[in-house]
């Protein structure tokens, strides 16, 4: 395959936070949003509850990370948070349920880049991610990394790409089943670095992990807390990240985009989204109210220990995120030939 060029590579992320309206009711803190010295976000506490839908069953990545987000969002402004898990048809049931909410910002949906990618794809859902969701903000994103059996031969990317351009179509890598991120990442690998790899598709991360791990398969990319772990106990060798730059979680491995694939970059993220009428006011506020939390100390390092790096961006950076991961994703299975649903 040839090279699909710079327009693959994700927009990055622009981290500034939008200024408040204090005359809003939703999310209002205290007399508009406001960080108290001792560091705490203060809230009103008459508010209805806040209601995060996460679209998966409860145990998940996401599911944690709705759960300890909202866990922070009442101890740092007061307001109840309810987690409601509507799992099914690849998250697209709860999707459906937050687009058809009333738009009064006491409902969002906790979400990752699936969304993006189904809607490139052209999967058949009830719902519109242009039209039917409001961008609240990004809560945070975190590289994959591209990690091999041990057994392989290759102890670099230079050299997994050379040995896959000597050998076409002998090399497979594991995935957690057609369509999921760390399948389109690795398919994004393959279209920049211009190698055949198989792909071998598995019904779930564990039984793809366990795969690589016995060697059943020789290489897959997966997010990277789970990588590290794996990579550390020696069970897997990590080849490489897939952030454009070093992450701070993981310095010692370099990058794609210097190992000889330039400006390869992807990962895994989770934002959240209100229904589309939502008015611009009460995302802005919702949108401000999510940054406040997220740019707290203790929020950071929990979600570095999640393998995340701390977001909290405005509604506008992350609709921006969102068209440029849709544009990105439909170049991709265009050149690419892939049929995900």
């Amino acid at each position: 395959m040839s090279n699909p060029s710079a327009q693959l590579r994700l927009s990055s992320v622009n981290r500034s936070a939008s200024r408040v309206d204090h005359g809003r009711r939703t999310f209002c803190i205290a007399t508009g949003l406001a960080v108290a010295t001792a560091g705490k976000v203060s809230m009103a506490r008459n508010e209805r509850p806040l209601k995060i839908v996460v679209p998966y069953e409860p145990g998940g990545s996401a599911d944690v990370v709705a759960r300890g987000l909202a866990q922070r969002i009442t101890e740092h402004t007061g307001r109840t948070v309810i987690i409601e898990n509507k799992g099914g048809a690849g998250g697209s049931i709860g999707a459906e349920m937050v687009a058809r909410s009333a738009p009064d910002g006491d409902t969002l949906l906790l979400h990752t880049g699936t969304l993006a990618v189904e809607f490139a794809a052209g999967k058949s859902v009830p719902y519109d991610l242009r039209k039917d969701f409001s961008p609240v903000s990004m809560i945070g994103s975190g590289p994959f990394a591209l990690i091999v059996t041990p057994s392989l031969k290759a102890q670099s990317i230079q050299q997994l790409i050379a040995l896959a351009k000597g050998q076409p179509g002998k090399l497979n890598y594991a995935s957690s089943g057609i369509g999921t991120s760390v399948h389109l990442a690795m398919e994004l690998f393959k279209s920049m670095a211009g190698v055949d790899i198989l792909h071998v598709p598995y019904k779930g991360s564990g039984p793809s992990l366990n795969a690589l791990i016995s060697g059943e398969v020789h290489m897959m990319i997966n997010p990277l807390v789970t990588a590290k772990s794996l990579s550390t106990d020696g069970r897997v060798r990590a080849m490489a990240v897939s952030s454009l730059n070093r992450t701070s979680l993981w310095p010692e491995i370099p990058t794609l985009n210097e190992s000889g694939v330039p400006d390869y970059e992807t990962g895994v993220w989770y934002g959240l989204s209100a229904p589309g009428e939502t008015p611009k006011e009460t995302v802005a506020a919702l949108s401000s109210a999510i940054q406040k939390v997220i740019a707290i100390q203790e929020t950071q390092e929990w979600l570095k220990f999640q393998g995340l790096e701390p977001v909290g961006n405005t509604s506008q950076d992350f609709d921006r995120r969102l068209l440029g991961e849709i544009e990105i994703w439909d170049n991709l299975i265009r050149h690419a030939n892939l049929t995900l649903y």
